[in-house]
This record gives structure tokens, sequence and C-alpha cells, in this order.
């Protein structure tokens, strides 16, 4: 990336808060899942084809920039997640990071929520499956190996294009195809 390219990138605002529940229900039979954890709202890589901007609006902000711009972090995600993954109410299935935001995005890097809870979950023995586009995915591989041992883990990796021009239009701040 050149230097006029990487000045004219969209500056990232992020919020932190406190969250009150971590697990995600789902109950459509189209998806492959009965709990999602999202650790962000919002995602830097700015994909333009993203199904998950218009939730962006529910927090009074655009599904727009402010969706690949203005992050919202949940600081106390694994705490939360570890009381609710240990209640007795708590009936397992299957578990999803990042149903709406991509785990592995460059904030991940700062804030490290994502290798909380996939170290709870190692701990716990709870399986979880990801879907990435971010080469942070790396850093965690350690964490990844440990759970694939106990057969705990599922990770996909989204690959839209080889053609890393087309990529960096689609996605600006996603890595590019070949890191992928």
């Amino acid at each position: 990336m050149s230097t006029d390219e990487h000045q004219s990138l969209p500056i990232t605002q992020v919020q932190e808060t406190l969250c009150k529940s971590a697990l995600n229900a789902n109950d459509s039979p189209d998806l492959g899942f009965t709990h999602s954890i999202n650790p962000y709202r919002g995602c830097e890589h700015g994909c333009s084809y993203c199904y998950a901007r218009p939730g962006h609006s529910y927090l009074n902000l655009s599904p727009g920039l402010d969706f690949e711009t203005r992050l919202v972090v949940k600081t106390n995600l694994a705490e939360v997640l570890r009381r609710e993954l240990t209640s007795p109410n708590y009936r397992p299935g299957k578990l999803v990071l990042g149903g709406v935001t991509d785990v592995y995005q460059p904030v991940e890097k700062r804030y490290g929520i994502t290798r909380q809870v996939l170290s709870l979950l190692n701990d716990l023995k709870h399986p979880a499956g990801l879907v990435t586009k971010g080469s942070l995915i790396e850093r965690d591989l350690d964490l990844l190996s440990a759970m694939s041992q106990w057969q705990g883990v599922a990770v996909y990796i989204t690959l839209t294009t080889l053609d890393a021009e087309l990529a960096r239009r689609m996605e600006p701040r996603a890595a590019s195809p070949s890191k992928r």
C-alpha cells in the first residue's frame, strides 16, 4: 500500500462497553448454529458486500462508513461468557464466533477479546466455529491447535477472489488474498 493510500484510509473510532450477555441465540433453520458470540459491533474490513451492515442502525449509526469506522468493543465479554456457559440453565449447542463481525479484524490486535474467548472455550472444552478473512488468526494458532486436539474447533477462511486489486476494492482493509 502506498503512503497516499494509507493516509486516505478512514480513522477508526472505538467505543468500549460492558455487555450484559455474551451469547446471541439463533433459531433460524437456515443457519447451522444455535448461538453466536460477537466481541465487536462493526467491522474495520469494510467489505462492500457485508450483510451485517444494517445492524449498525440499531446503534443510531450508519450502515455505511460508520459500520467500518465506529466500532463497539465488548471489553468484559469473556467474563460474561464464562458465567453464561457455566450456568446450570445453559444448554450446549453449536457455537459460532462472529456471526455479524469478523473476530480477527484489526481492532482485535489491540483488545485480544477473541483470544480470551478461545482460551475460555478451550478450558471448558466447548467446541466452536469461526469464519474470518483476517490474518491475525495466526496469532492464535496455539489455541486453535489445542482445540483441534479434542475436535473442538472449525475454522473457515473467506476468500472471495484471488485478484488482489479486486479484493482491495471489495474488502479495503481485510488481509490480502495471498495472506489468507
